[in-house]
């Protein structure tokens, strides 16, 4: 859900980058990031639907659910088309989000063909450090979908806390969006509209990637919608004759990486003709009254490249510097369906932790909540 932003973001006075590309760093073993972690269980097993089939793992169209199949609590936020609570299916008590679309607004908005492809995509998606879609349905006024709940919120909430991320948790979640995308690309698929508005936090920090609205399958030839977030919106949309493929999902891991280290997008102006024009041309700089560590320029100097073919690779961007001396991971074990928290990501993300109890509680101990 794209949660609206209200307040306001200042700018600052921009230059071309250099032309630096992140070198590449030999990657550590695994087990450096697994060093002094614990093993943590997931919080409840997955919404088993009692309507899937055995031919449909990915629980596709349980039509015959109804509202009243479970208990609605508390707004988690809203969007332009919608809402998102949280919600406990009864028979099961499984805790889950349900995001309510009206259909007098998808009709309005002529909405249809893009929550069809939303639903479509997402629904098919099965990795760690993307939001699970558990099903659909819908009634005479709302299409209703069911949605893996984060219970730390989004990922925004965490940077307005501390303005700015440190090191270890911007390069984990860089490393986490990187295994998210290399995912979706083996698939055809192309996000077109990565922020920290549409990255939520699992019960450990840890990435969820949701909002899917924007997504689609990457075709033969190269697409041609304008589509996404005006910050992180990169420069061949901005063309006369705009075309795009899945290297834009690149540009915005850049302008991400730059937010989360830095506290605002590096093109952004209160006039938006002027950022605009300041991503046409590329130009952007890191204030020097801020220590900005040299590998996480680097990670950013080489994906906001103006020519598409000029940005680095997932491969690339995995044995960076930045991420291989700072990324914390968890490790997600998918024989067991568990995952391991590494503390020293846990040491610094729990004190941004909405969920009180967390602040001082070990981490061994997290899973009884």
């Amino acid at each position: 859900m794209d949660i609206e932003n209200s307040e306001n973001r200042n700018s600052e006075n921009i230059q071309q980058p250099g032309q630096n590309v992140a070198k590449k760093c030999l990657p550590e073993q695994e087990t450096k990031h697994l060093q002094n972690s614990s093993p943590i269980r997931r919080e409840s097993d997955p919404l088993l639907l009692q309507h899937q089939t055995p031919n449909d793992p990915s629980i596709t169209t349980p039509l015959n659910w109804k509202i009243s199949d479970f208990d609605v609590g508390r707004l988690l936020g809203s969007g332009k088309f919608g809402r998102v609570y949280l919600a406990r299916e009864k028979s099961k008590k499984t805790i889950i989000a349900i995001k309510s679309i009206k259909k007098e607004d998808i009709r309005k908005e002529k909405i249809k063909y893009q929550l069809v492809r939303e639903i479509e995509i997402q629904k098919n998606l099965h990795h760690f450090n993307i939001l699970k879609m558990w099903g659909y349905f819908y009634d005479a006024k709302r299409v209703y979908i069911l949605l893996e709940y984060a219970p730390e919120g989004a990922l925004w909430r965490v940077l307005k806390l501390c303005k700015r991320l440190p090191n270890i948790l911007c390069a984990t979640y860089c490393y986490q969006m990187i295994q998210c995308l290399k995912y979706l690309h083996s698939l055809k698929i192309i996000h077109r509209d990565i922020k920290p508005e549409n990255c939520l936090l699992g019960v450990h920090g840890e990435l969820k990637l949701c909002d899917f609205g924007w997504a689609a399958y990457e075709p033969s030839s190269r697409r041609t919608t304008m589509c996404g977030t005006l910050d992180y919106l990169p420069p061949e949309m901005l063309k006369k004759h705009p075309t795009h493929d899945r290297l834009v999902d690149l540009w915005a891991l850049g302008i991400l990486t730059y937010e989360l280290l830095i506290g605002k997008p590096p093109f952004e102006h209160e006039v938006d003709t002027r950022t605009l024009d300041n991503i046409r041309a590329g130009e952007f700089e890191f204030p020097k009254e801020l220590e900005i560590v040299e590998s996480g320029k680097l990670f950013i100097d080489s994906l906001l490249k103006i020519d598409p073919n000029e940005r680095v690779t997932l491969e690339q961007l995995e044995g960076s510097c930045f991420v291989s001396d700072f990324a914390r991971p968890h490790f997600v074990d998918q024989k067991s369906d568990s995952f391991i928290a590494h503390s020293e990501f846990w040491d610094v993300f729990k004190i941004y932790s909405q969920r009180q109890s967390n602040h001082k509680k070990p981490l061994q101990n997290q899973n009884s909540n």
